[in-house]
C-alpha cells in the first residue's frame, strides 16, 4: 500500500469532497510548517500520479511547481493575504480523486 506524507494525507483529505481553492490549502498550519514550495511540489507529485485534480477557471490544468509558486508570489505582493479568497480572479482548486481517497484511513473515509 502507498504511505503518505502528512502533508500528502492533509491535501488528500481536504480535498475529497469536491474541489477545494487554492487558498484554503495555503492557509493551513501544515503548509506553513512546511513551506509554499514543499506544498507546490507535493501538489505537483499528487497531480502526476493522478491523485489528485486541478481545476482553473472550470478547466483541468497540470501547473507547474514554477507556476503554483508564482501564484503565491503573485498574491504577496499586493499584500493580499494568502489563506483568504483572491481579488486576483482566477485561482487553482484541486481535488482528490477516486484512488487517492481509498488510501485515507477508514475512519476519514467519505460515507
Amino acid at each position: 500500500m502507498v504511505q503518505l506524507s502528512p502533508l500528502e494525507y492533509y491535501i488528500i483529505h481536504e480535498t475529497m469532497c469536491g474541489p477545494e481553492p487554492f487558498f484554503v490549502l495555503l492557509g493551513s498550519d501544515l503548509v506553513r510548517e512546511h513551506g509554499y514550495e514543499t506544498l507546490a511540489q507535493t501538489l505537483d507529485s499528487l497531480i502526476a500520479r493522478k491523485l489528485l485534480q486541478c481545476t482553473r477557471n472550470g478547466m483541468t490544468v497540470a501547473p507547474t511547481i514554477q507556476e503554483l509558486i508564482y501564484s503565491c508570489a503573485e498574491r504577496e505582493r499586493p499584500g493580499e493575504s494568502l489563506a483568504e479568497p483572491s481579488e486576483l480572479g482566477a485561482i487553482y482548486e484541486f481535488e482528490s480523486t477516486e484512488e487517492d481517497i481509498k488510501l485515507l484511513r477508514p475512519e476519514d473515509q467519505p460515507q
